[in-house]
């Protein structure tokens, strides 16, 4: 069983799957001057994206319900990865916009610390990426067939194709669902939120120190007032 698994592993051509991540690579580092400079037409897709994906589960959520759309949300779109190949020159775009896409979200999260944080610290993108990379490989060998032999030889190689996406990249995909989600269910929803913009305000100084009542302060006033005695009193 596992001489049958790494012999499909080996179907992966090693170089378009370093090429594959150094596309990603290239597009994740441009992420930071993209969102820096608020290049809009390069951010309004990745973040209307985030937008909904955040609209459709919550921390919140049934465990179930987070593995669910987890595992759906990343199998189509590294499907999509994959059958790009037949359109020969979609694998490298979509290499290159699948590392600014999740830049410009890390840049929205965290910032350019984000950066950093989203996938060298982050166990969930140790499984996704090798995932993602296999299957713009994949996708760049099935363009590579189709300019080199037709579309009748891409055709005949597609189901071997196929398979690595079904027995490799499919099972990344679901260990990295089932530890995705159950991080998301077990840590606090509201661990790391950023304060309000009222409370940063008020941390940075700008705190209204005016009485609620509106009268002034006394201590302003006549906190050096002399009282009848001669001595002086606040």
């Amino acid at each position: 069983m596992l001489d049958a698994w790494l012999s499909v592993v080996d179907r992966v051509d090693v170089t378009w799957f370093l090429v594959s991540a150094a596309c990603f690579v290239s597009g994740y580092v441009a992420a930071y001057p993209v969102a820096r400079f608020d290049v809009e037409v390069l951010t309004w897709y990745p973040l209307w994206v985030w937008r909904k994906v955040k609209e459709a589960i919550d921390p919140d959520d049934p465990w179930l319900k987070l593995f669910v759309f987890l595992f759906t949300f990343n199998s189509v779109s590294l499907l999509a990865n994959f059958l790009s190949g037949f359109l020969v020159v979609l694998p490298l775009v979509f290499a290159v916009l699948l590392g600014l896409n999740i830049g410009v979200i890390a840049m929205e999260e965290a910032g350019g610390w984000g950066l950093f944080a989203m996938t060298a610290l982050n166990p969930v993108a140790w499984i996704e990426l090798p995932a993602a990379w296999t299957s713009l490989a994949i996708g760049f060998q099935l363009a590579e067939t189709l300019l080199e032999r037709g579309v009748g030889a891409a055709a005949a190689e597609f189901p071997a194709l196929a398979e690595v996406y079904l027995y490799v990249v499919l099972p990344l995909l679901l260990a990295a669902a089932l530890l995705e989600s159950t991080l998301i269910w077990v840590l606090p929803s509201d661990a790391g939120t950023p304060l309000p913009k009222e409370t940063a305000a008020d941390v940075e100084g700008d705190v209204d120190l005016q009485p609620a009542d509106g009268k002034e302060s006394r201590w302003e006033d006549d906190r050096w007032e002399e009282d009848e005695e001669g001595g002086f009193r606040e």
